[in-house]
């Protein structure tokens, strides 16, 4: 943002005190940049909303508030984010001079080429480029990008997907001495990225937003060790994590130096709610999945699957809660821990569990497995009153031990 004469004279300068002013200046221009970004990114999220679903194979957005220094910067923060490539445009007097980035290996340059009539000029590589065009020609050139993007990818558009280098089967391997070891790798860039480990399965002890809110500081426990770890420009709300969730962390190992002291700390890229099962929650689901294939309950496990009228309710609606649209796909551990929490009760995992297999057999839900992780859950129309009771698997239960008495509708 216009500071490129800043570091030089910091570069040069022998004056400590004028070293410290410059310093302090660059600092002040770096907040500023950090603001700007964050406004130009929320802005262009805003656009993205009110675009049709035909307009979202590459993200063509423009705005003559946005700063023509920063809107690289965004555009690569969109890519990752919606998983495709993206052209930002800052327009002034009818021009436009735009910046894109790509995603999944699409070659933008070869994009560009094939749009090139409605642009004025461009250039660039295949990650990256940059162009000129007139504001009118914004519209076209964003339908024909969009056709360019599907015809050249088809059902083959990428997905939003973290590398992960290495994942810590044992959290004592993570100390400063294989921070050192690191360092041997280094320098890290294009050609030789700086390794990405993950941590399956962990809880979060502590999350705490720090610098004016921007950023997060987290300690991460599994097993016996604790973590301290930073996630940069990640707000709270935006994380979309509590204190005592089970998270999947991605991060770069690192040390942190502070009053003197180096200290571990896992810098993150990215955390979401874990899909790897606790061994309770293991066990759990394949008592369920035992009974369902079969198997009769003991006394001791009828009771712990002693459901009431009142908590299928409440699952129901707390499964309604997390399907906007009356349908989503969900990564299936979070959504069971999410409903059985918002249900409340005893054994909300177990039960949440129990609830999704009874509610999909009486067709309260439509519930397709994509994968080990992921499942397709809508719900279904359905009529004033139905007998959850005449479930097989509740049936079973109450062969078990006679928990229920009498039968009851929903």
């Amino acid at each position: 943002m216009g500071a490129a004469d800043l570091a030089a004279d910091l570069l040069e300068t022998g004056d400590f005190q004028r070293a410290e002013e410059l310093a302090r200046a660059l600092c002040d221009l770096n907040r500023e940049r950090q603001t700007v970004e964050q406004d130009i990114c929320a802005d262009a999220m805003r656009q993205i909303e009110s675009l049709p679903e035909s307009a979202r194979s590459a993200l063509v957005l423009a705005s003559d508030e946005w700063h023509q220094g920063v809107v690289g910067i965004v555009a690569s923060r969109l890519s990752e984010k919606y998983a495709c490539p993206s052209f930002m445009i800052h327009t002034q007097e009818g021009m436009g001079k735009g910046s894109c980035r790509s995603f999944g290996g699409f070659n933008l340059f070869a994009a560009l080429e094939a749009c090139s009539s409605l642009l004025e000029g461009f250039g660039g590589h295949e990650l990256a480029a940059g162009f000129t065009i007139r504001k009118e020609n914004i519209a076209p050139f964003r339908d024909k990008m969009n056709g360019y993007v599907r015809a050249h990818c088809g059902k083959g558009i990428p997905v939003s997907a973290l590398e992960i280098d290495a994942a810590v089967t044992d959290p004592v391997d993570l100390t400063m001495d294989e921070v050192e070891q690191l360092g041997r790798l280094e320098p890290y860039g294009a050609g030789n990225p700086r390794p990405v480990f993950a941590l399956l399965g962990a809880r979060v002890e502590v999350l705490q937003s720090v610098g004016q809110g921007r950023h997060l500081k987290l300690q991460l426990s599994k097993g016996l060790c604790r973590f301290d770890a930073i996630f940069f420009s990640v707000t709270e709300e935006e994380c979309g994590i509590r204190v005592g969730d089970r998270v999947d962390a991605a991060f770069y190992l690192q040390g942190n130096t502070f009053r003197g002291r180096t200290t571990l700390q896992l810098q993150m890229i990215d955390l979401r709610l874990s899909r790897v099962p606790s061994r309770h929650e293991t066990e759990n689901l394949e008592l369920v999945r035992r009974l369902v294939r079969g198997a009769s309950p003991t006394a001791q496990e009828a009771d712990r699957l002693n459901v009431s009228l009142d908590q299928f309710r409440a699952l129901l609606k707390a499964m309604r809660r997390l399907l906007p649209g009356g349908r989503a796909r969900v990564a299936m551990l979070p959504f069971l821990r999410t409903a059985g929490e918002l249900a409340g009760g005893r054994e909300p995992f177990l039960r949440s569990a129990l609830a999704l297999t009874v509610f999909e057999e009486r067709k309260l839900l439509r519930v397709a497995a994509v994968d080990e992780e992921l499942l397709d859950i809508a719900l279904l129309p359905w009529e004033d009153s139905v007998d959850l009771y005449a479930c097989p698997l509740l049936q079973k239960l109450r062969a078990g031990a006679e928990i229920w008495e009498g039968r009851e509708a929903l």
